[in-house]
């Protein structure tokens, strides 16, 4: 489990099953291989947002939801842990987590899931 803090909640990402990972990196196999346009030197990212602004919206959802589903927030009233994703409604199960949040929380996981598979997110 990979444990880190954004704001003022740590948060714990757990591994996604072999075929979760597997879907997940086939659908984002467009935006994995725009890395390799990316200019190191100027730090030009343009490649990787055109890329992830063509993928079809229900990939996105897949994919954010498949990453958000294997998260934990700590409770800050010493409660344990509590998931942050509510798979029926489709959204965050805490109102504080923005776009910018979910965004942090989606790369960690992927980070720990195909990461190793795609040097692109390291």
């Amino acid at each position: 489990m990979d444990e880190f803090e954004i704001g003022e909640f740590t948060y714990r990402a757990g591994k996604m099953d072999a075929m979760t990972q597997f879907q997940v990196t086939r659908k984002l196999a467009p935006v994995l291989a725009s890395f390799k346009d990316v200019d190191n030197d100027t730090g030009d990212f343009i490649p990787v947002a055109e890329a992830i602004a063509k993928l079809d919206d229900a990939v996105v959802e897949y994919v954010i939801a498949c990453c958000l589903a294997v998260v934990s927030r700590k409770q800050l009233n010493g409660a344990g842990w509590a998931a942050i994703w509510d798979g029926r409604a489709k959204r965050p199960m805490f109102e504080d987590i923005d776009m910018s949040i979910m965004l942090n929380i989606v790369r960690r996981v992927l980070q720990g899931n195909i990461g190793s598979f795609s040097s692109a997110l390291r």
